[in-house]
């Protein structure tokens, strides 16, 4: 049975799909499974993830039932065959060889449902990483932290997604940030120093910046429940309108 299913979502990303697989193949834990859930595309990805799955007997392929990622994610849990899920979207990769075996030995050695790590951004010439010291977290600190962290670079307890009752398809860009705070509602969850992922820029939700404040504002105030909270709640977003807002000021008056 595999240590870690990893689900991984893709549409019209034949060779993001491939760089994935990779780096999944490279890692130095081989107890693995990888689950691609894949929509219909106009190019050659659905042929590409039947060939990975033909050619690697740890991975399974299937057709996205509904339509959004989050809705693919949770068709991805429930095709999983091991207790620790991570979501790695198509054309982003694993950090190094050796991040499975890391974080699963440190899961089973720590007292939470989710672990997270750094993230590194692809740029033209360079990389940005955004790592965290080491420590367990709750859910203001997650709440109210800019660099919280994204979904390729967390390691989730099946058992607990399934008990909360997976991504919430309601929200379009935030679904992972409602459902990490939900967890921490139960458990604290753990930060690891070590850069998990790689990832690039331009996704969906860096396109929807603000929609991705304003549904995060929602779950916020849906599930942050003491006193001045909501008040903290709308400062947040608020400054974050206003950083968008110099960023896009700043960017029109370079070009």
């Amino acid at each position: 049975m595999a240590e870690i299913s990893v689900i991984t979502v893709v549409k019209n990303d034949e060779s993001g799909l491939v760089e994935t697989f990779n780096s999944l193949a490279l890692q130095t834990l081989h107890s693995w499974e990888l689950i691609i859930v894949a929509a219909y595309s106009s190019d050659d990805t659905l042929k590409k993830a039947k060939l990975i799955e033909e050619q690697d007997s740890r991975v399974t392929f299937l057709l996205e039932e509904l339509p959004g990622i989050y809705s693919a994610m949770n068709q991805g849990v429930r095709a999983a065959n091991s207790d620790l899920v991570w979501f790695m979207n198509a054309g982003d990769c694993f950090y190094s060889k050796s991040v499975l075996e890391r974080s699963v030995i440190l899961f089973k050695t720590m007292d939470t449902d989710l672990i997270v790590g750094g993230h590194a951004v692809k740029a033209p010439d360079s990389q940005l990483v955004y790592n965290f010291r080491n420590r367990f977290f709750g859910r203001v600190n997650f709440a109210f932290n800019r660099r919280y962290g994204c979904h390729q670079s967390m390691l989730f307890r099946k058992s607990r997604i399934e008990e909360l009752g997976y991504f919430d398809p309601i929200f379009e860009f935030a679904s992972d940030y409602d459902l990490v705070l939900r967890m921490l509602l139960i458990k604290q969850g753990y930060r690891d120093n070590q850069t998990y992922s790689l990832i690039k820029p331009g996704g969906v939700a860096d396109s929807n910046l603000s929609r991705v404040h304003q549904e995060k504002y929602v779950i916020r105030n849906r599930i942050l429940l003491f006193p001045g909270a909501k008040i903290l709640s709308a400062m947040w977003m608020y400054l974050a309108f206003f950083k968008l807002s110099l960023k896009s000021r700043f960017s029109i008056r370079l070009s």
